[in-house]
């Protein structure tokens, strides 16, 4: 097998994964689910020089009870028994993307809103909450289905 004579420069091919995460991220059933989600993050580190954080990501999880011996889902597993949505194992993998830099959100809160949102997540999340709740209290999602995260501009 012949390779083409132009391969694609270490930038470009960055650039596509993380395209290609936030994809997946907000659409994971679409992608592959976790299985998606995690060959695409070890990718990146891959092509940042990084493998090492993988580990440093599992031990994370596995310290904050998000990581089993089968990924984020058997955490969740405990949470939802009946099954667990690609959408919940898709919140923690974004919030790893935007610590990496990687995420693009859609939209981000002001300084002020954030502030507001953390100040009473607590309180309002204290009582069982549904779809409709959520994007009354803090906006409608786009036209097609997609993980809802609310975050700050900066990391």
């Amino acid at each position: 097998m012949t390779l083409p004579a132009l391969l694609a420069a270490a930038e470009e091919i960055n650039a596509h994964l993380i395209d290609q995460l936030n994809l997946a991220l907000r659409r994971p059933g679409m992608y592959g689910g976790e299985t998606a989600l995690r060959i695409l993050i070890e990718h990146l580190l891959f092509v940042e020089r990084r493998p090492e954080a993988w580990a440093q990501l599992q031990r994370g999880w596995e310290d904050r009870g998000l990581w089993t011996s089968i990924g984020i889902i058997g955490a969740f597993q405990d949470l939802f028994p009946t099954q667990a949505d690609c959408h919940e194992i898709a919140s923690v993998y974004a919030e790893s993307a935007q610590q990496s830099g990687w995420l693009k959100p859609d939209r981000v809160l002001t300084g002020e809103a954030y502030e507001a949102l953390t100040g009473r997540v607590r309180r309002w999340v204290a009582a069982d909450r549904t779809w409709a709740d959520v994007t009354a209290e803090f906006g409608s999602p786009p036209l097609y289905g997609k993980t809802l995260g609310y975050l700050p501009g900066e990391p």
